[in-house]
């Protein structure tokens, strides 16, 4: 599959997407952080074009399971990174790093990954006490 149709960020309480992308051209849909409800999405593709970058995932907050995001190689640093807000995925038990072998942002954002989720782990440990 290289592509899912434009229009599919319509469907805004669409909860489970399945698919299985090829990673050298395909595109993911324009604002597909519309879809506030979705709570399945296997695979994030980074794409180089507006509305289809790192931070729409900052949008999907129901997202549960296992979470592969690709093409990090296309994110700009550190602080756009964070507006994918990781840490505020916490149903998210298996996430996949790919960035077609560019390492210096996979390190990147997986250190940024790693410093949110443990933030988040020791706010909710403090929180029980």
């Amino acid at each position: 599959m290289q592509w899912l149709p434009e229009k599919l960020c319509d469907l805004s309480n669409l909860r489970h997407l399945y698919f299985c992308p090829t990673y050298n051209h395909f595109q993911m849909p324009p604002k597909i952080g519309k879809l506030s409800h979705l709570q399945t999405l296997p695979f994030f593709i980074v794409g180089d074009k507006e509305d289809c970058r790192i931070e729409e995932l900052g949008f999907l907050k129901n997202l549960t399971g296992k979470l592969d995001i690709g093409n990090l190689e296309l994110v700009n640093g550190m602080e756009e990174a964070k507006k994918a807000d990781l840490v505020g995925k916490p149903k998210i038990y298996e996430l996949r790093l790919n960035n077609n072998g560019a390492l210096q942002n996979k390190e990147e954002f997986l250190k940024m990954a790693v410093n949110q989720l443990a933030a988040a782990v020791v706010t909710e440990v403090a929180g029980d006490a």
